[in-house]
């Protein structure tokens, strides 16, 4: 009995630091799995089910629904859009965080203050920036009344779908230049002063030292933003709900908001789950279009 008490103390002490990291992973790791692995596959499993409804009752259809994915036009379009669209909010932001991080990275005093102010739309809530967005954007709002001072017509920004992108990248950089500023520059204060020192010592200017000796140091933070740039391209959703709700005609749609409108308007949870969905073309009706045009036209 004596012996196996020795062993399982001689056990605790030998494993004591993975035990200890067992004890505090297991209940984030159990939030995780709760809330975020289960319904991760339960959604992939609804993929291969008809499920019409909360009351339906599930039928077995295989990749059907993968195959009413990839051979409609709808949905094949709202991927390129999702791709695209998101891909443009990412390399926009990216660009700007960029300049910004440049000339912060030049201030030597009061910096952590201009990164807080840089930071605040990043950590503000989307529903609440959004609304004041739709409040600016609205035909009696700011943007047209300033418009209308210079003697221009106001516009109805929510029926074309050109100024819905231009508006969408516009939210999307403002919220998302406040952590690709601080990875640009934490970035850009890892390189070692003394080698663009030495750069400008060879005659190197700005530019030259910045892409020749700064981007190549740079690189393993630049690869780590495009790979989470990319997966937050796919996942776009916000900007494309609060401010063009898929508008006009379904133009703006992207995956993710479409799997919504998929799941809790044409209660397809099959098709949700798939991830693609049979909904509606459009979130903004053609007669409202044609009202709204009418209303413009007089």
């Amino acid at each position: 009995m004596e012996k196996r008490d020795l062993q399982k103390t001689k056990f605790r002490v030998r494993h004591r630091d993975a035990l200890l990291a067992l004890a505090l992973l297991a209940v984030p790791v159990g939030f995780w799995l709760l809330f975020c692995g289960y319904p991760v596959v339960y959604g992939v499993v609804l993929g291969f089910f008809d499920y019409k409804g909360i009351n339906g009752i599930p039928r077995w259809i295989g990749i059907g629904n993968f195959v009413t994915f990839f051979g409609s036009a709808e949905w094949v379009s709202a991927l390129g859009r999702t791709v695209g669209l998101g891909m443009l909010c990412f390399l926009c932001t990216t660009l700007v965080g960029m300049l910004v991080a440049l000339l912060l990275n030049g201030i030597k005093k009061g910096q952590g203050i201009f990164r807080a102010i840089w930071y605040i739309p990043s950590v503000t809530s989307a529903a609440a920036t959004s609304q004041i967005f739709n409040i600016l954007l609205s035909y009696d709002g700011v943007v047209n009344n300033i418009l209308e001072s210079f003697g221009k017509e106001a516009v109805y920004w929510q029926y074309s779908t050109e100024w819905m992108i231009f508006w969408i990248v516009i939210y999307s950089v403002w919220t998302g230049i406040g952590g690709s500023t601080l990875l640009w520059l934490a970035a850009l204060q890892s390189i070692d002063p003394s080698v663009i020192e030495a750069s400008k010592l060879d005659g190197c200017n700005r530019v030259q030292s910045f892409f020749r000796i700064s981007v190549p140091q740079m690189m393993p933070m630049i690869a780590f933003m495009f790979i989470n740039g990319f997966i937050g391209a796919m996942n776009i959703y916000e900007s494309v709900l609060f401010i063009s709700g898929g508008g006009p005609l379904g133009t703006t749609e992207v995956l993710a908001y479409k799997i919504m409108r998929s799941a809790f308007w044409d209660n397809d949870f099959g098709m949700a789950g798939c991830p693609p969905a049979r909904s509606r073309a459009s979130s903004l009706p053609a007669s409202s279009l044609s009202r709204g045009l009418s209303r413009r036209s007089c």
